[in-house]
């Protein structure tokens, strides 16, 4: 029988994660068609789904994903935010593994079991003076 050391978890299954990669964390982003997504991993169990929200998890909005290229591989998927309104946004992301399981939200760090919590990112909406006929160079 393997021993586990330095108290760390036994079985080591891997977390269910969806990461956000754009818009980066702090981004000042002209609107209002914007894109928001990346990738999402579970270890094995596979991906089934991806939600990201932009009202700091009030609402949430399904993700397109494309086809993994095997079965430990990481999901690409994405929203398309065609209605960005000028202000300050928190964006965050979720991922529901093959099981039916949803991504935890509670907030762990990696220790004894791997990290766990929604991905989040701030993002800066501003008008895009290149969209508004009015607006002077």
């Amino acid at each position: 029988m393997s021993r586990v050391g330095r108290g760390w978890d036994r079985e080591a299954l891997v977390q269910t994660v969806a990461r956000i990669d754009a818009p980066m964390d702090s981004a000042s982003l002209s609107g209002p068609c914007l894109e928001v997504g990346r990738v999402a991993f579970d270890g094995s169990r596979g991906i089934s789904r991806v939600e990201a929200s932009l009202d700091g998890g009030s609402t949430w909005l399904e993700a397109g994903t494309r086809s993994p290229r095997g079965s430990s591989t990481w999901v690409q998927w994405a929203v398309e935010w065609d209605d960005a309104s000028p202000g300050t946004y928190d964006v965050l992301a979720r991922a529901t593994d093959g099981t039916g399981a949803l991504q935890t939200a509670e907030e762990t760090g990696s220790f004894p079991r791997g990290a766990t919590g929604y991905h989040h990112a701030s993002a800066d909406v501003r008008d895009d003076p290149l969209s508004d006929p009015e607006a002077q160079p």
